[in-house]
């Protein structure tokens, strides 16, 4: 859900300054200052929201809110929605990867014990069959 709210100032604001947001070396920060929105049941919440430096008490900016009214953070853009979807691509590809050759080790291993123990067996059955050695 997408809502617009609108600046609330409140005592606190003015004794603390507020949340910066962003890297250092953009040319627009955003700050968390305390904002007012109203739900969609008509309750007036209160929060802090990110704004651009330098905003106004009294102008709007955009918000997210969830259904039940809290702030949440914006959905992701196109290009990051797009890298975040081909890493978790690639994090299940490696994972299933790990567990394809995992299991390709543990039956190799399983079949070289049973074909080491067929040998052990056969070269008994061997030794049986000729008798006992004399040096």
């Amino acid at each position: 859900m997408r809502g617009t709210c609108t600046a609330m100032p409140r005592a606190s604001s003015r004794t603390r300054p507020p949340r910066r947001h962003g890297s250092p070396g953009r040319r627009t920060t955003r700050c968390g200052r305390p904002f007012g929105w109203t739900t969609p049941d008509g309750a007036l919440k209160t929060g802090e929201a990110p704004v651009a430096d330098g905003s106004k008490a009294g102008s709007s900016t955009t918000v997210w809110l969830d259904d039940s009214g809290r702030l949440r953070p914006a959905p992701p853009i196109p290009a990051q929605a797009r890298s975040q979807g081909a890493a978790l691509g690639a994090a299940t590809g490696a994972g299933v990867s790990v567990l394809v050759v995992g299991g390709w080790w543990a039956a190799r291993v399983r079949l070289e014990v049973r074909r080491r123990s067929e040998w052990d067996r056969d070269w008994a059955e061997f030794n049986a069959d000729r008798g006992p050695r004399h040096a």
